[in-house]
């Protein structure tokens, strides 16, 4: 930071210096020919300006484009960082929506366990019911039998007997 600050200055300098040569130049050429010495000398240090002008130039560019670069490199890790976070992010909300989907079986497994507890809980309370409580309330009625028609008595057969007998006598 310090040299880029330093190089400005510098740059600046220079340029300051450029221009009041030319300042100074403009004003000497008024009474001056082309040829003269403070003339030839004054064209000699404004040509050297401009070539350190250049050279400020061409080094800005330079700089310019190494920053660039190291940006454009940034850019890429960072773009790479995200991608490798955007993999991580996905796989740790796989994670979290597994854990809930597990968390949501355990809960209804409970439920359906605390469920089933209350349902034996009733049974074994419907067991223990105290036997003196049961009283008979009317006395058991004889069994019936009860006994199939025969297919003696049947339509059927009686067509079948009468068909028989009338084809055998034919």
């Amino acid at each position: 930071m310090a040299s880029s600050s330093a190089a400005s200055t510098e740059r600046q300098t220079a340029f300051k210096e450029l221009e009041l040569l030319k300042i100074q130049r403009e004003k000497l050429s008024k009474y001056l020919r082309p040829k003269h010495p403070k003339i030839v000398k004054l064209d000699a240090d404004i040509e050297r300006g401009q070539k350190l002008m250049e050279m400020y130039r061409t080094q800005g560019l330079q700089q310019l484009a190494g920053t660039r670069q190291a940006l454009k490199m940034r850019t890429e890790s960072v773009v790479a960082s995200i991608k490798e976070w955007e993999a991580k992010v996905t796989d740790a909300n796989a994670r979290i929506a597994e854990a809930e989907r597990l968390k949501q079986n355990v809960n209804r497994t409970q439920s359906l366990y605390d469920r089933l507890v209350g349902l034996l809980q009733n049974v074994d309370i419907s067991r223990n019911i105290d036997q003196a409580t049961l009283a008979i309330l009317e006395p058991a009625s004889p069994a019936e039998r009860r006994t199939r028609k025969s297919c003696n008595s049947s339509p059927w057969r009686s067509w079948a007997v009468w068909h028989w007998a009338w084809a055998s006598s034919r």
